[in-house]
């Protein structure tokens, strides 16, 4: 199976009945081609050697990336902020980095936001959770949540960033291979540390 040249951030936007407020999700999947809670810790902020800066303005976020990956400005979706791939796939998966930002109906908690989106990754394909740890990012509360599901007959694994900072919440997505988390673990820790906030 050859793999995918590139990937693609989706989303899901969902109705909250409580109180009859709209209440959006965003949920951020990586595609590949095919046939328990932890201690609190906060990433680092000083991202490893060989990383540039990417800022967007319009947006109200920054965070520094590896100089070899490459802005995937042709393959965003609808409401995706910005998309980094790999310069090689690992697997038959094109590792890969996104965000999107949301603004919502009122101040909600980073908690709060989390619990109502992990509704909607349940009906992912074989969804199995695998952590949920509780960072500071951006100075903010924030939650990461590590994951595998499956699709198109490719197990994912995914690491969600979510971060809420009054009526804005953002979700930075990491998506790789399984067999290829260790060698993106570190990458990824790097970029969170390196995210900020420009508000």
């Amino acid at each position: 199976m050859g793999h995918c040249p590139y990937s693609y951030g989706g989303i899901v936007k969902t109705m909250r009945t409580a109180l009859v407020l709209l209440l959006g999700i965003m949920l951020l999947v990586g595609l590949a081609c095919g046939n328990g809670g932890e201690p609190a810790q906060t990433p680092t902020s000083t991202p490893l050697s060989g990383f540039i800066t990417h800022t967007d303005e319009v947006n109200g976020f920054s965070f520094s990336y590896p100089d070899d990956w490459h802005l995937a400005s042709d393959e965003l979706s609808a409401g995706t902020d910005v998309m980094f791939l790999s310069p090689v796939a690992c697997s038959d998966v094109t590792t890969n980095f996104n965000v999107v930002s949301e603004g919502l109906p009122y101040t909600m908690s980073v908690q709060s936001y989390f619990e109502n989106g992990k509704i909607y990754l349940q009906a992912f394909a074989e969804y199995t959770p695998i952590s949920d740890t509780e960072l500071t990012v951006a100075g903010e509360p924030s939650i990461k949540h590590v994951y595998t599901w499956l699709l198109a007959g490719q197990t994912l694994k995914q690491m969600q960033v979510y971060v809420v900072q009054d009526e804005t919440a953002w979700v930075l997505t990491f998506t790789t291979a399984p067999e290829c988390w260790s060698q993106y673990e570190a990458t990824f820790d790097a970029i969170t540390g390196s995210f900020r906030l420009l508000k």
